[in-house]
């Protein structure tokens, strides 16, 4: 498993090839929620 808090989502390119697991990894700690400035 990686450790995903170690990887710089905004720099590391290893995310670009393949960004769903750790986007999996996200949801799974917790569900995406919508706030009242990015809902529609």
């Amino acid at each position: 498993m990686t450790d995903w808090t170690a990887i710089d989502f905004f720099n590391d390119t290893s995310l670009v090839e393949d960004p769903c697991p750790y986007f999996d990894d996200l949801r799974a700690q917790c569900c995406p929620c919508r706030t009242s400035a990015w809902s529609r």
